[in-house]
């Protein structure tokens, strides 16, 4: 299972950061942490697969109200046999 932790930077709006914690806060996928100086929030993404993993990204970054998505730390090593074209990547997602 893939496990990544990640700090997202949220806007100042309290209503779109709210919002964007609420989503966060429901969603089995993530365990959420405080919220931080510089509306920083560190969360933990725990998927089945990579593709998973990369699809629960690309949502993260689509949230209205999150700025940027920072990866702290991710493991991968009990995914089994994978390639590296199997990993997350922004230059690939932009080719889907």
């Amino acid at each position: 299972m893939p496990v990544a932790g990640l700090v997202l930077t949220l806007a100042d709006h309290e209503g779109l950061r709210g919002a964007a914690i609420a989503t966060f806060e429901g969603d089995a996928r993530l365990m959420v942490g405080a919220l931080a100086q510089g509306g920083r929030l560190p969360v933990v993404t725990d998927t089945a697969t990579l593709r998973e993993e990369q699809d629960l990204w690309n949502e993260l970054a689509r949230t209205p109200g999150v700025l940027l998505v920072d990866l702290a730390f991710h493991d991968s090593s009990d995914a089994g046999e994978f390639t590296s074209a199997e990993l997350p990547s922004k230059q690939r997602r932009e080719e889907r």
